[in-house]
């Protein structure tokens, strides 16, 4: 058997065949329009900003979500929760924040390894750096690093849904206003002109595949017990 089935025979025992089928297809649909209306949504939040939008309140709100959302922030909150959690004794919660943790830190991890690599130009960027995708080294220069060329995908997106994904998935009640919040990051890196729509689709799908091998992974481990 070669390493590619291995790899799918693997993964088929955490997805069922359906369920990863219908993933994989929602996803492909959604990040193909992302990429299609890129310039299209950025066009509207501009409009939609307004030439005094960095005196606005909304502006105000986005730029503190982003700081939240940012990953020494969350994975901190997330490794806080899980301390408090037991400290209280919750051990079923200390473990879904701790493996929340873990996701969280691998799906921001992945992003941000692909952003580095990718070089692809931010919204925001230098008006005199033409917009495009230049890989991790341009005119002799590492890109690494460097915050106009790692746009694609979103660390913030990737580790916060990453980290809501698995209270979702093991308690559904508590994961969706956690999902919620990610959600909220996710749209204030649009907001402020960080990444393209198709940079926070493809990190949002991202980390709901590593939320659910984690939580499959969380929930293994505790039968085997």
């Amino acid at each position: 058997m070669g390493i590619v089935d291995l790899f799918i025979q693997r993964l088929g025992s955490f997805f069922p065949r359906k369920a990863l089928i219908a993933f994989l297809m929602v996803a492909a649909i959604s990040i193909f329009f992302a990429f299609r209306y890129d310039s299209t949504f950025r066009a509207w939040v501009i409009s939609a900003e307004g030439k005094d939008w960095k005196q606005s309140s909304e502006y105000v709100v986005a730029t503190k979500l982003s700081k939240f959302g940012d990953w020494p922030e969350l994975i901190g909150a997330g490794i806080l929760a899980a301390l408090v959690a037991r400290q209280l004794r919750s051990f079923a919660w200390s473990k879904i924040f701790a493996a929340a943790v873990i996701s969280a830190m691998i799906a921001g991890g992945l992003a941000t390894t692909c952003r580095s690599l990718t070089g692809r130009t931010r919204p925001d960027a230098d008006p005199a750096i033409a917009p495009g995708w230049y890989g991790p080294f341009h005119d002799g220069r590492l890109l690494l690093g460097v915050h106009s060329y790692n746009s694609f995908p979103s660390g913030h997106t990737a580790t916060a849904v990453g980290l809501a994904a698995v209270i979702l998935f093991t308690r559904p009640l508590w994961g969706a206003p956690c999902m919620l919040i990610a959600l909220f990051i996710t749209a204030s890196r649009l907001y402020l002109g960080k990444h393209h729509l198709s940079d926070v689709v493809v990190a949002l799908f991202l980390g709901l595949a590593v939320g659910y091998l984690t939580t499959a992974w969380l929930r293994s481990s505790q039968t085997s017990q």
